[in-house]
């Protein structure tokens, strides 16, 4: 895979999940230059770094500020994040960084237009900690019922949402025993879980959908059949005898 062939993956991607109004944002993966090696990034990400970082991973502070500096491929319909970055040097990935960022919190708004979903967050944010809507109200009525913990309460009921972010990196420079080459973050930005190869950008598309949006994967058979690439096995002997993620295309 070149950069060229990598943006136009992302990018017919991308046009896929508009049409069928699975996103409700995006920006276009464009191609910069950057000491000797070709980047594939969104095409609003600030010019003098690559992945520029303020606030804390697995914050809503730092969704936030994603959302707001639109530092994504793509948002989706319930608010979450999609990033993908690829660096390639002599048509060869020199390292990757898929990031899913799922929305803190539970859209139980009126349909809104793409440019109010940051406002809708913090509206959604602040209401439900003013009110106690952190909880839903079914279960704070229910809390004077003795056989309150056996009811059913649905998850779309909460407004506020738990839900760690995702990053699955490639950095063979960076590899140290405590680093692995191609590793998951997982909710911390210091949880790094080994794993056997670097992503392709289809491996994760899959793996994201397939996992966190069932019925979505099960209607839309283009996620179903996206290409994924055979992967080059990078992990270390000492990495294979702890917990790792190992796939195979």
């Amino acid at each position: 895979m070149s950069a060229t062939s990598a943006r136009a993956e992302l990018a017919s991607f991308i046009v896929k999940m508009l049409e069928i109004g699975a996103a409700i944002d995006s920006n276009p993966p464009v191609i910069r230059s950057q000491r000797g090696a070709a980047v594939v990034v969104w095409s609003s990400a600030p010019s003098h770094a690559i992945r520029p970082r303020s606030t804390p991973f697995a914050s809503i502070a730092d969704y936030r500020r994603l959302l707001e500096d639109r530092q994504y491929n793509l948002v989706l319909s319930d608010g979450s994040l999609l990033q993908v970055l690829l660096v390639f040097r002599h048509d060869t990935l020199a390292k990757h960084s898929f990031c899913y960022y799922p929305c803190p919190v539970q859209f139980l708004a009126e349909p809104f237009e793409p440019p109010n979903v940051g406002e809708l967050v913090d509206l959604q944010l602040f209401h439900a900690l003013e009110t106690s809507e952190w909880l839903p109200s079914e279960l704070i009525d229910l809390q004077g019922n003795p056989d309150w913990a056996s009811q059913e309460i649905h998850h779309e009921d909460f407004a506020l949402r738990m839900r760690a972010p995702l990053r699955f990196d490639f950095d063979p420079e960076a590899a140290t025993p405590s680093h692995p080459m191609s590793h998951l973050h997982l909710g911390e930005a210091e949880c790094r879980i080994p794993v056997s190869a670097p992503l392709s950008i289809g491996a994760f598309l899959r793996f994201v959908f397939h996992h966190f949006y069932p019925s979505l994967w099960q209607s839309a058979a283009f996620l179903q059949t996206w290409p994924t690439r055979a992967p080059d096995r990078c992990i270390s002997h000492e990495h294979e005898l702890d917990i790792f993620l190992d796939w195979r295309s």
